[in-house]
């Protein structure tokens, strides 16, 4: 997560996942991260960037019932701040996106994992 205030980077900060973490985990985790910042640092209005449509659409479908993803509606409905999340195109120069990949890469290199998640059993698989 980078952190960026009247357009320069303020700070960011990196969590190493297990290997085993999707990608759509990885950007979900994100987000919840980025929305906990913003509670925890009582900002007024915050726009939180990603390049996941796919972590965003589940993040607004009123269908979700994934227990991590409640839990960020939760957190955005009751935090004090404005939180607006949006979409930018991936590898298009964004430089908030740019630093967030670098930081992403470089939390590969920590040995300690921070969070831990394990990829469910595909009961259903198809044929």
């Amino acid at each position: 997560m980078v952190v960026f205030e009247v357009g320069n980077e303020n700070e960011h900060e990196i969590w190493r996942l297990n290997n085993e973490t999707t990608v759509f985990i990885a950007k979900i985790v994100a987000i919840r991260e980025a929305v906990s910042y913003c509670k925890r640092q009582q900002i007024a209005k915050a726009n939180i960037i990603s390049y996941s449509r796919w972590a965003l659409v589940s993040i607004e479908s009123l269908e979700e019932n994934r227990k991590f993803i409640l839990d960020i509606k939760n957190s955005l409905q009751d935090t004090n701040s404005d939180v607006l999340l949006w979409w930018t195109k991936a590898h298009a120069g964004n430089k908030g996106n740019d630093r967030a990949d670098y930081f992403a890469k470089k939390a590969t290199e920590n040995q300690e994992i921070d969070f831990y998640f394990l990829r469910p059993n595909n009961r259903g698989k198809r044929k």
